[in-house]
């Protein structure tokens, strides 16, 4: 199998959102089309500012002309700011196993590559200007152990185990500040303030205003496992949550038994 680092624009295309938004997607490849393998590794690049490998992937569909793919509404058109792409343009289909979008949550930032005696040769940080990188068999063994640990002092492995891995999925799709923004303002279409949708908590009821005004969390309710690789995340399947529900629903493994108890509990 190859390691790749395929890069994105957040001032072209939504790279944040669309990794929220969906567990599929489909990404522009122009260079080594004929080298990308099925299972082949991705690290998601976001470029700019922030820049660092924010996601991971295996490739699950070969480079195909947009106008080709299997799922059509996975290429969340919608996203781009600044499209050239065509029809013929060339991508390819990617599973996402994994999204870090912030340093909270576990982003590998660029300097820690730019620091490291095998990847701060990569073209990536050498030759940032393309969008697609292989890295070299000692540079895949480097990038996996710097994700794998997010110990950036040591090469030491560690195995993240599937049930961490969907949980972590799921608390990025919540935090795409994208989702949040427009569940908050669908919410208010039709309520008079932010309150939580399972205990009926306000935050502006019981903190000062200048700290509780718009805030409120929001839960993804459909779990990841119970997710389809292409569908994309609605508003109808969030909901606005107090911290402490939040946490109660994310007490245990089985977040949809103990949300359906939480209701219960609350409706009495």
């Amino acid at each position: 199998m190859n390691s790749w680092i395929f890069q994105g624009n957040p001032k072209r295309f939504a790279i944040d959102d669309y990794l929220s938004q969906f567990s599929y997607v489909y990404w522009s490849t122009p260079q080594h089309q004929n080298e990308i393998q099925l299972n082949d590794a991705v690290y998601f690049w976001r470029a700019g500012d922030d820049s660092g490998a924010i996601a991971l992937g295996t490739v699950v569909e070969l480079p195909v002309a947009r106008s080709e793919v299997r799922h059509r509404d996975a290429l969340a058109d919608d996203l781009w700011r600044d499209r050239e792409e065509g029809p013929t343009d060339i991508v390819t289909g990617i599973k996402i196993l994994e999204a870090r979008l912030s340093m909270e949550d576990g982003t590998t930032p660029r300097s820690v590559l730019t620091d490291h005696p095998t990847l701060a040769s990569s073209t990536i940080i050498r030759q940032p200007q393309q969008t697609v990188f292989r890295l070299t068999a000692d540079q895949s063994v480097a990038m996996a152990h710097l994700w794998g640990t997010q110990d950036y002092a040591t090469e030491q492995t560690d195995v993240d185990i599937e049930g961490h891995r969907r949980l972590r999925k799921h608390y990025v799709r919540e935090r795409s500040h994208h989702l949040v923004k427009a569940k908050k303002r669908d919410y208010l279409a039709s309520h008079a303030q932010l309150r939580c949708e399972v205990c009926g908590f306000a935050f502006s009821d019981r903190y000062p205003k200048a700290l509780a005004e718009g805030f409120i969390e929001v839960h993804h309710i459909v779990p990841i496992s119970e997710v389809d690789e292409v569908r994309r995340t609605k508003l109808s399947d969030l909901m606005l949550v107090c911290s402490n529900c939040h946490r109660m629903i994310h007490r245990h493994n089985d977040a949809k038994c103990n949300l359906e108890r939480l209701r219960k509990y609350f409706k009495k």
